[in-house]
């Protein structure tokens, strides 16, 4: 009877410190968020503010970069934050574009924006129900990680203009 106490003492210390291992292991080694291997390289949007924050690319040591975002901040100098844009639709190319134009006819493309589409999107998608309806569209600075630039494709994080609100304007 002595015999089968101490087995099955020995059995119980064995299981119940093994299972404390695997947790402290858990916690030290968590899963990746991601094991889609194709898109190792490529960073993913940041839309929402809970997201960890993201430190951004060096604009000295990424020329093209530099030069993108010192475009983008030529483009939208003049650029109300809240404008009406009708919304032309979206588009994979080299890159994801996202394209409204405004009642001038001026082109924005948002696609490297960590943008909020509120009720009209799903992820980085407006529903295609909205192609070449009108919205109000408020738009700001913020933090996104995108692919960047003239075919490089390098993964880099800076501030691009973002859609922080759209309203269907009828």
């Amino acid at each position: 009877m002595k015999k089968y106490f101490y087995f099955f003492s020995l059995i119980a210390i064995i299981f119940v410190t093994s299972c404390n291992n695997a947790k402290s292991e858990q916690k030290n080694n968590p899963e990746p968020e991601s094991t889609n291997s194709e898109n190792k390289n490529i960073p993913q949007k940041n839309t929402t503010d809970s997201t960890p924050k993201l430190k951004e690319t060096d604009l000295e040591s990424n020329q093209r970069l530099k030069g993108y975002i010192e475009s983008a901040k030529e483009q939208m100098k003049d650029v109300p934050s809240t404008f009406i844009a009708t919304f032309e639709g979206e588009e994979m190319g080299d890159y994801f574009h996202l394209t409204f134009v405004d009642e001038k006819g001026n082109y924005f493309d948002f696609g490297d924006g960590a943008n909020e589409f509120g009720e009209f999107g799903e992820g980085h998608h407006i529903h295609d129900k909205y192609v070449n309806k009108k919205f109000k569209l408020t738009w700001d600075w913020k933090t996104s990680s995108f692919a960047c630039c003239e075919g490089d494709m390098e993964p880099v994080v800076a501030k691009v203009p973002s859609i922080t609100q759209l309203e269907l304007v009828e």
